[in-house]
């Protein structure tokens, strides 16, 4: 039986980052000026995006592609201060705690780290467009453009691309996979004409069956 490793102070940690994201948001913006030097020599060219509804495969194909040590993607040691990794990874860097790697609850033989690359941009997505986001789905972008996001969005990668390179210098290509750019391949493209969109499609019948089996292991 899967087990996790969530401490109460973990929990408090968690709750309280994410009852705050105007707050991260703000520190976001102050981020950004003290480490303005640093990120100034960070660029985000040929990124990679991988979209796909669940169960058809995309953390399989960004685990695959973060392995060849040439992009940089979100990980877990990130969480809980999305919006401010630079900062958080400052804090935490010399005691950074060692997690077990053991497969994730979906039972699926994927391990998962403290240093495993995950969806968590689907934070900054959300933080600027709530709207999108209803109780039983997610509304697609269409043609929506914001020139505010656009700069926010493209200082995240730079300061993602920047922590990773502190132990892979290689890592110089921004990484995403989240379920939700499905919902906004249109908006990805236009920002990023240089960009890679790597979809994964599952035979329906199969993909449902995972997702049944999934659904059925998470009630138990």
């Amino acid at each position: 039986m899967w087990q996790h490793d969530y401490s109460l102070i973990d929990r408090m940690l968690h709750r309280l980052a994410f009852a705050s994201w105007p707050i991260q948001t703000a520190l976001a913006d102050m981020e950004q000026a003290i480490f303005k030097k640093r990120l100034a020599s960070v660029a985000v060219e040929r990124p990679v995006f991988v979209a796909g509804l669940p169960r058809a495969g995309s953390t399989l194909v960004l685990r695959l592609i973060e392995a060849t040590g040439e992009y940089a993607s979100y990980q877990y040691r990130d969480m809980p201060f999305l919006l401010c990794p630079m900062t958080w990874n400052a804090f935490t860097r010399s005691a950074q705690r060692s997690v077990e790697v053991r497969e994730r609850a979906h039972g699926d033989g994927i391990d998962v780290g403290i240093e495993s690359p995950e969806a968590f941009e689907e934070v900054v997505w959300r933080t600027f467009w709530p709207k999108r986001y209803e109780a039983g789905r997610i509304r697609p972008w269409g043609k929506a453009e914001d020139p505010e996001f656009d700069a926010f969005f493209r200082q995240q990668m730079r300061k993602v691309i920047a922590i990773r390179q502190d132990d892979r210098p290689s890592a110089t290509r921004y990484l995403s996979k989240c379920n939700g750019n499905i919902a906004r391949l249109n908006v990805i493209a236009r920002m990023f004409p240089d960009a890679a969109l790597i979809v994964p499609y599952r035979h329906p019948l199969s993909q449902a069956q995972s997702l049944l089996t999934q659904h059925l292991g998470f009630l138990e």
